[in-house]
């Protein structure tokens, strides 16, 4: 009886598992298709958008690689209230009064007042750490043991000329970054005491001044109590890299779905309908692995009731 019931499940479980086999087999599996591309390249095309070039210049593991040329690129740069700046061959102060920009001209400068400070400070602390360092070996020496004096006066000795090769060893230190702060004088951007340096002649502009900086037109856009801002135009070449199915961005705002089929970039604005297809494709492959599943476990169904069916029966 229980083999009849065994045979008759056995079949049910296989009819099951045909079927889903079936539908796996014949089952076609959905892709995304551009049908209207804004733009179709191939490697080595380029097109054109808001005065903006991109030309396609790699396709590869499916992504694509833009060499993008924008011949009006707005940059921007900040002088920093109390900083130094290179402005017509020559090195400022940059002093802020809102609206007003305030260059001083540095003819002369304490480089050792300026850059001499963060090293004395590295010297006190090494100053500190040997005095600890000595005071430790002191105190150790003062409660050895008396029974063993000659053999603390050998470790004392032996303390002491570490003690000493420590000094030298940071005196050297020492003078290594005094000669190191001779030679560096500040850099541009840095923040430079008025103290230290010797005022010229003074510029002044006004925000919304055009001037000439580093060979642009650049105009003061903004100023206020922290720093100048300023911002110009030029060419700029970039490259960017986008996968298939990311969005590139052109222009400010707008950005078109990448697409890549071969050797062939289709880029296309219409995201609703791209989306639409991705979905498609995502519900197909969950349906997929369900049906998987179902043959998965009809055939081991059937191989546990088969198993089951021919176990020997007491009695």
């Amino acid at each position: 009886m229980q083999r009849r019931a065994a045979a008759a499940y056995t079949a049910l479980f296989l009819v099951i598992a045909v079927v889903a086999g079936g539908i796996y087999a014949t089952a076609e599996a959905p892709e995304v298709t551009v049908d209207d591309p804004d733009y179709e390249l191939v490697e080595g095309d380029e097109f054109e958008h808001d005065g903006t070039t991109y030309t396609l210049n790699e396709t590869a593991d499916g992504e694509a690689t833009f060499e993008v040329f924008e011949p009006e690129h707005e940059y921007t740069e900040s002088w920093a209230n109390g900083t130094m700046i290179e402005y017509e061959e020559g090195m400022y102060l940059v002093s802020l009064d809102p609206p007003t920009v305030i260059l001083g001209e540095i003819v002369d400068m304490d480089e050792e007042a300026v850059e001499d400070e963060e090293a004395e400070e590295e010297d006190a602390e090494a100053d500190e750490e040997a005095e600890d360092e000595t005071e430790a070996e002191d105190e150790e020496a003062e409660t050895d043991d008396a029974d063993a004096e000659e053999t603390d006066d050998a470790e004392a000795d032996d303390e002491d000329a570490e003690a000493e090769e420590e000094a030298e060893a940071e005196d050297e230190d020492a003078e290594a970054d005094e000669e190191e702060a001779d030679e560096d004088a500040p850099e541009e951007g840095e923040p430079v005491d008025e103290e230290d340096v010797e005022i010229g002649e003074e510029l002044t502009f006004e925000e919304g001044d055009t001037v000439e900086y580093q060979g642009n037109e650049t105009t003061i856009a903004e100023v206020t109590d922290d720093e100048a801002t300023l911002v110009w135009t030029g060419e700029r070449t970039s490259t960017e890299s986008v996968d298939s199915g990311e969005n590139l961005t052109v222009g400010e705002e707008e950005e078109l779905r990448v697409h890549i089929e071969g050797d062939t970039v289709q880029l296309t604005s219409d995201h609703a309908s791209y989306d639409e297809q991705e979905d498609a494709i995502a519900a197909y492959e969950q349906r997929i692995d369900g049906i998987t599943w179902v043959i998965v476990l009809s055939m081991l169904t059937v191989v546990i009731l088969l198993s089951l069916a021919y176990l020997p029966v007491r009695g």
